[in-house]
């Protein structure tokens, strides 16, 4: 199993389909399942409170983009406005 980790960035991608993307990650990628039929999961480890209280994710989509980088994109569920 391939695991990953790095910083984690929030950048607003589209608003009406509430889907937000994160790129490099707080925690890191375990298990999944991707197009190719890979298995991937990811864990979030310290992120903001303010942040874990204001979203419910839906569906992660896990998108290696190269060996030391990882893109993810989270589907979320927007409890309230984020901070």
């Amino acid at each position: 199993m391939t695991n990953r980790t790095g910083e984690i960035t929030i950048d607003e991608v589209n608003v009406n389909d509430q889907i937000y993307m994160i790129n490099k990650t707080y925690g890191y990628i375990a298990e999944h399942r991707n197009d190719d039929g890979e298995y991937w999961f990811i864990q979030f480890e310290n992120i903001p409170e303010a942040f874990t209280q204001a979203i419910e994710v839906e569906q992660i989509e896990a998108m290696a983009t190269d060996a030391l980088e990882t893109c993810i994109i989270v589907y979320l569920k927007l409890g309230k406005e984020l901070p």
